[in-house]
């Protein structure tokens, strides 16, 4: 990759595409590629949070340059990006929601890279390189797939933790039992948490989840209102399989990470779905210092949780 030098050395020319996220869980692991980034940087968003998103970057005393594209024909979008010569790309979104395959598809940039916020293939042509890890996409499958695959160490995602306070004084039995009484959760029994989006729900898991609560009576399920029009119909698939519906808790999602952080640290273990394994959620489990049940399977999405145990298995700190 040709690097630029001047005055004050070298750098490379680096451009994030991502859509507003807002506090969701992607976002906090982009914070940590621009945390620990020695390049010059631009986003550009979509949404109307501009000046949130560039306050939270001057908090860690990052300079960021945001461009609002929202309003803009994709044409106008890839002219913009076009014209700053870039040396590389990164598609933040992939296929999710407030993707910009449009832009991308114009190739803006000579290198265009997948990264993080879609956990599995593109399988088009606009982009070039992918990045996964070992576990995630085993190397002996890469051929089946047009993107060509950069293998980072140890684990795919990085992510930004060192604002999260210190969980080890709310983990006494005194601190548990305050926070169980602060979150409206029961302060006695084993608390099984699902902290992620309902639709990573299967029938044959809410099956699995019913056969533990019978083995387990004093046990109770906690789940995020993600989306909140949910929260009744779970309570009535597993009503219909026998579980009392007070046995099934919800909480909303929380806005402020610390204390999103805080709240799952009372988990007593965090069931994993094998349709959609946690990601972003399972660093927050890790960090939260909660053990996490996964079953790897073997699509890409079915692999993210086994990655993050077998890097953790090996010492290293995601």
């Amino acid at each position: 990759m040709q690097k630029r030098c001047g005055m004050k050395g070298c750098e490379v020319i680096l451009i994030n595409l991502s859509s507003t996220r807002g506090n969701q869980t992607h976002a906090f692991e982009e914070l940590g590629i621009k945390q620990e980034s020695m390049l010059d940087e631009s986003d550009y968003r979509k949404g109307r949070d501009v000046f949130n998103v560039k306050k939270s970057y001057r908090n860690r005393n990052r300079e960021l340059r945001v461009i609002n594209l929202e309003l803009m024909y994709p044409d106008k979008k890839a002219e913009i990006i076009n014209a700053l010569d870039l040396d590389l790309l990164i598609d933040l979104m992939g296929y999710t929601q407030g993707a910009e395959a449009s832009i991308l598809a114009r190739r803006p940039a000579v290198i265009q890279v997948n990264y993080l916020g879609f956990p599995s293939q593109i399988s088009n042509s606009y982009i070039d390189f992918n990045q996964e890890d070992s576990i995630v996409s085993p190397p002996q499958f890469s051929h089946y797939y047009p993107d060509k695959l950069v293998y980072l160490p140890y684990y795919y995602a990085c992510n930004h933790y060192n604002k999260v306070p210190d969980l080890h004084p709310y983990q006494s039995d005194s601190a548990t039992l305050y926070l169980r009484n602060t979150f409206k959760v029961p302060q006695e029994g084993t608390l099984y948490c699902f902290p992620n989006q309902l639709y990573k729900i299967s029938s044959d898991l809410l099956d699995t989840w019913a056969n533990i609560l019978h083995r387990h009576p004093s046990s109770y399920l906690w789940l995020l209102r993600h989306p909140l029009e949910g929260e009744e119909s779970i309570k009535l698939e597993l009503m219909a399989r026998g579980v009392h519906k007070d046995r099934v808790l919800f909480s909303d999602f929380e806005d402020n990470k610390a204390l999103y952080m805080v709240r799952t640290s009372i988990c007593d273990l965090i069931l994993d779905s094998p349709v959609w394994s946690a990601g972003a959620t399972g660093l927050d489990a890790y960090w939260s210092g909660v053990p996490v049940v996964n079953l790897p399977g073997d699509r890409t999405v079915e692999r993210l949780g086994i990655s993050l145990m077998v890097a953790k298995r090996s010492g290293i700190h995601a």
